[in-house]
């Protein structure tokens, strides 16, 4: 009968943790870096990069994630009438610093996991955000099977200026980009 009781009270531990954390968490990263290649360097597919890494609360640990979605808020002026940027992230496979540079990584410009990959293109003069779609690589932290050393955004575009504006985000991601997790309740 105590075996019963047990098995009951763990079930309902579990729904009300469940109950409580359904909804839309949102956290800012912990730590943001922000690589650049050699300066006068002209190859576009080696321009800078955002490294972010978002610490992930313990009370998700084992809990459903739902959706999971990178935010960064900022607006990228137009420079020409067609002026697009296409923004990829993936995992990152090892550790980093806030100071990391671009040869820092045993691959330079990032050790990247390209199993866990995201892009979204950019209207530059009137989209006023990025969004990318990162729920696999955010499931995986949470379940760790795969070690949460964070994310990198690799901008892409065919537009150079506004390719290597991207650079000068350094100060702003840190407010300007959040994390937010949907945890799925029980009607959901």
């Amino acid at each position: 009968m105590n075996k019963r009781i047990l098995i009951v009270a763990a079930f309902m531990a579990l729904s009300i943790k469940s109950i409580c954390l359904a909804g839309v968490i949102e956290i800012s990263p912990s730590q943001v870096a922000i690589i650049t290649p050699a300066v006068g360097d002209t190859d576009l597919t080696l321009g800078p990069r955002v490294c972010l890494k978002f610490n992930l609360p313990e009370e998700i640990s084992g809990v459903e994630i739902g959706y999971a979605e990178l935010a960064i808020r900022h607006d990228l002026p137009a420079m020409t009438d067609d002026s697009l940027a296409i923004f990829e992230a993936f995992g990152l496979s090892s550790g980093w610093s806030d100071n990391v540079g671009w040869s820092d990584f045993s691959t330079p410009g990032g050790d990247i996991d390209s199993a866990f990959y995201s892009s979204f293109t950019y209207r530059c003069g009137s989209d006023t955000g990025v969004s990318l779609e990162i729920a696999n690589l955010v499931k995986a932290w949470n379940d760790s099977t795969q070690a949460n050393y964070g994310l990198i955004i690799i901008p892409r575009t065919t537009d150079f200026n506004g390719y290597r504006e991207f650079k000068y985000l350094a100060q702003q991601l840190q407010s300007a980009t959040i994390l937010k997790i949907s945890i799925p309740g029980e009607d959901e």
